[in-house]
């Protein structure tokens, strides 16, 4: 019985170790939602745009360039 345990334990941990868990960096987005609605959502999400390339933040550039963000714009 003890033997069982320990390979059960090894087992367990050995699946653990080599899951296939999908690990992502994705930033969230949904604050950013916001801006695509009302009547100055073009000047919103162009300085969004301003804002995330000041802070480096390449996935929120990308999406809001996918979401309508100029990048000629100036604010």
């Amino acid at each position: 019985m003890k033997r069982f345990a320990i390979i059960i334990i090894f087992l367990g941990a050995m699946f653990d170790l080599f899951s296939q868990k999908k690990e992502t960096n994705e930033a969230d987005t949904m604050k950013y939602w916001d801006l695509l609605r009302g009547y100055d959502a073009e000047y919103q999400i162009n300085f969004s745009l301003l804002t995330a390339s000041a802070n480096g933040n390449t996935y929120i550039i990308k999406w809001l360039i996918d979401h309508g963000a100029d990048v000629d714009a100036s604010t």
